[in-house]
């Protein structure tokens, strides 16, 4: 039977979604609008091109499945700092997670993209003559645009060698002075261990459809997402290898622009490899959704994680490279021990 602080949980999920999903009438689904939470986040699953549903299993869990919680024995503390698009998007995380009861885990994270000093040009044009202003430049104005995402994850397992999750998700989105919004969605995600090597995973983004809510009175939602993957470890020259492959469904049309569709389903793909030594040192690569390749190392040093991954451009596009850097400490501390 499930415990109260879960029915607690779900019940103020879909309390919060009912109450600010009302219908407008100019409210259409956006594509990409929930863009920015596809970033990923913690250094060694984007060093593994981002396939990770199925074995996540420290405090970046509430991002890319709630259910990987579960595993976690002490408290977990993670950051990162990325800067994306040749350093034009600044983009960071933060999350704390630590179990609770015998078999629960709550977590909690936040998520900011940031861009700024964008160029608002449009006092510089002359409407009546169609034609730039005299010394435009001192016309010119600049805004910045920000997004936040916070996080409320909740995740069991049972005896059945399967953990579970919950994700209550706020978003706030500020463009300048020339907008806001906020929005609410929910996720869930499942892990299944079919033995002490191979694991499933599922997630399920936007379950509900995220509505968000911009205050000029244009509306967007979010469309589900689905996340499928499996995850497979071989033991290797006093370490580890593991080998992971994830899918990501998507049904807003993507056609073209995903890496295989039929109609308005769209099929996006991450497979990665990682060897760890002894523990210690990692070493990764991958190929994320874009087509890129990934690579990674990782450091452990006592309790504390550092890792660093990298992704070159895309073929198709002149996005540059990124780079990103992690830590995650576990507070392994008696007191603190499930």
């Amino acid at each position: 039977m499930m415990k109260p602080i879960a029915l607690t949980f779900i019940s103020t999920a879909f309390l919060l979604m009912l109450i600010s999903t009302p219908v407008f009438p100019k409210t259409a689904v956006g594509k990409y609008a929930g863009e920015f939470l596809s970033l990923g986040v913690g250094a060694r699953y984007l060093g593994m091109g981002g396939a990770s549903v199925a074995f996540v299993n420290d405090v970046h869990a509430g991002y890319w499945n709630p259910s990987g919680l579960a595993k976690l024995q002490y408290p977990q503390i993670a950051l990162m700092h990325a800067g994306t698009f040749a350093n034009i998007v600044n983009y960071d995380y933060a999350s704390v997670s630590f179990p609770i009861m015998e078999t629960k885990t709550i977590g909690i994270s936040v998520i900011r993209l940031g861009i700024s000093d964008i160029a608002n040009t449009r006092s510089a044009w002359d409407f009546q003559s169609q034609d730039v202003k005299d010394n435009p430049s001192q016309y010119i104005t600049f805004f910045n645009a920000t997004d936040y995402a916070f996080l409320l994850s909740f995740a069991g397992k049972t005896h059945y060698n399967l953990s579970y999750g919950i994700n209550l998700k706020a978003i706030q989105r500020q463009l300048g002075s020339f907008g806001s919004a906020f929005g609410v969605g929910f996720d869930i995600g499942f892990m299944l261990f079919l033995n002490d090597r191979f694991t499933l995973g599922l997630t399920l983004q936007d379950i509900t459809t995220t509505f968000i809510a911009w205050n000029s009175g244009h509306n967007e939602l979010i469309t589900p997402t689905i996340k499928t993957g499996c995850s497979y470890q071989i033991p290797l020259y006093d370490g580890n290898l593991l080998i992971s492959h994830d899918v990501d469904t998507r049904f807003e049309g993507r056609n073209t622009a995903a890496q295989a569709n039929l109609g308005q389903v769209s099929f996006d793909f991450h497979t990665g490899l990682e060897y760890c030594y002894r523990e210690t040192l990692s070493i990764r690569t991958g190929i994320d959704e874009l087509g890129r390749l990934t690579l990674g190392t990782g450091l452990k040093l006592s309790e504390l994680h550092l890792d660093y991954s990298y992704s070159g451009e895309e073929l198709s596009t002149d996005t540059g490279e990124s780079h990103r850097i992690s830590l995650h400490l576990n507070l392994k501390l008696e007191k603190f021990k499930r």
